[in-house]
């Protein structure tokens, strides 16, 4: 049902396309998202560029910064560069909820958050408060009265910025090293109608995500048919579902020396769904280097306490866990409890010049957090900047000649820290020797010779 629903949708969409393209060549098309129940990556194709709506303001302080730069990222992962129809330019209510207003800076960081992670045209919503309506008190860039204030003086400053560093900014985008699958298609919507109260994989794609973001790492989301190459490390986390093609792909990628994570309950199904009647991993057996012997729904976590530890960690299960039966992978972690005790929990498998790594247990932010070292060794990835404080947000966007990193302070208060790229800082002007000093919801942009 949800596959048909996308279907017929995409296909209304390329039938307004077909009578756009034909009265006027020239114009862009786009449609702003993202909404359920649509497979973005045929949804995209037709479309000269995807359009993501952006309000910030929805989310909790605490969770604004990354759960925003993982909504921009899975918009990008869907056909590179976008633009943003709607981006928050003040509070926004109606039914039984009001925003707080943004601070001074926050609107101004919001848009350069969105071009730090792939937007290419930002439109803000709106320009005046509109005075009657169900949307009367989503307010703008001017308010109701329409005279100009703070608010109209931060957009003056961002597009004065934009309107000078555009032409840097154009023709670069983001090269990720460590990607995540993410899939509004199959993987995501085969999970709906049979969850098991499991988390759907791309929460759990949202949550790993998350991880490497908060420690700087360049990470993003991305899908097995996209070109792979430049990647060194990818995540699959927990697709019931997975294609031949898709088990191709990863193969690929892994022969060619990279390193594939593939979390519990991976590769059970096929592409109608139906539960395969081979030993799961299935089609990624081969990869893996392990078969599934037993595994279980975790439903009380204190009752049935269990973890394993690997690269010195502990690891505890999380909602679901499998006892592992190498084949041609080596067993580097054991279950501690139970009857599970002593058996396989992690298999790490060579496979051709790269390397595969199971692992019997869905993973959260934490305990990817707590994974993520010996996974980054193994894979050969650091960090982009070290020491950089929690609430600073890095991100590159590259051309062939050169590098844009976007430093972003999530916070309200100044930081100061060393380490930075050395270069030109553009917004101000001056030559950047590794110290910056950010204002609150302040933003540097340090160019680089590529």
């Amino acid at each position: 049902y949800h596959l048909f629903l996308s279907s017929e949708l995409t296909d209304f969409q390329n039938e307004q396309i077909a009578i756009l393209r034909q009265s006027n060549p020239a114009w862009w098309i786009t449609h702003n998202g993202t909404m359920a129940n649509v497979d973005y990556r045929p949804f995209a194709r037709e479309l000269d560029f995807m359009g993501v709506d952006v309000y910030p303001m929805f989310a909790k302080d605490a969770d604004r910064a990354w759960g925003v730069a993982s909504q921009l990222d899975f918009t990008r992962s869907f056909g590179g560069n976008f633009v943003i129809p709607e981006l928050q330019s003040g509070p926004g209510g109606q039914g039984n909820y009001f925003h707080d207003t943004p601070v001074p800076g926050q609107m101004r960081l919001f848009a350069w958050q969105a071009t730090a992670r792939g937007a290419d045209g930002i439109l803000h919503f709106r320009w005046r408060t509109c005075r009657f309506g169900a949307e009367q008190y989503w307010c703008g860039i001017l308010d109701h009265d329409n005279v100009p204030r703070r608010r109209y003086e931060e957009a003056c400053r961002e597009g004065a910025e934009f309107a000078r560093l555009g032409c840097e900014i154009l023709g670069t985008h983001l090269e990720p090293e460590v990607a995540v699958l993410y899939d509004t298609g199959l993987a995501e919507l085969g999970h709906r109608p049979i969850t098991c109260g499991l988390t759907s994989p791309n929460n759990l794609a949202q949550g790993i995500w998350r991880a490497w973001w908060e420690a700087h790492y360049s990470v993003g989301f991305v899908h097995p048919a996209d070109d792979l190459e430049g990647l060194k490390l990818i995540v699959l986390p927990s697709w019931a579902i997975v294609t031949q093609e898709t088990a191709t792909a990863l193969e690929g990628f892994v022969e060619k020396g990279g390193t594939l994570l593939i979390t519990a309950r991976s590769g059970i199904k096929n592409s109608d769904s139906h539960v395969i009647s081979e030993t799961a991993p299935g089609l990624l057996a081969r990869v893996s280097g392990c078969l599934v012997e037993e595994a279980t729904r975790v439903n009380e976590p204190t009752v049935y306490p269990n973890a394993f530890v690997v690269g010195g960690v502990e690891i505890t299960q999380d909602q679901f866990s499998e006892i592992l039966q190498p084949t041609t992978g080596e067993v580097v972690a054991t279950w501690a409890n139970g009857h599970y005790a002593d058996k396989a929990a992690v298999v790490k498998n060579k496979f051709g010049s790269g390397t595969c790594i199971y692992v019997g247990t869905f993973l959260d932010t934490e305990n990817a957090a707590k994974l993520l070292p010996w996974l980054a060794e193994i894979a050969g990835v650091k960090p982009l900047l070290s020491d950089l404080p929690k609430e600073v947000e890095v991100s590159v966007r590259v051309s062939d000649s050169h590098k844009l990193w976007f430093l972003l302070n999530h916070s309200h208060r100044a930081v100061v820290f060393s380490g930075a790229p050395v270069g030109e800082e553009l917004i101000s002007g001056t030559q950047s020797s590794g110290g910056i000093a950010l204002e609150p919801f302040g933003v540097a942009l340090i160019k680089q010779p590529k």
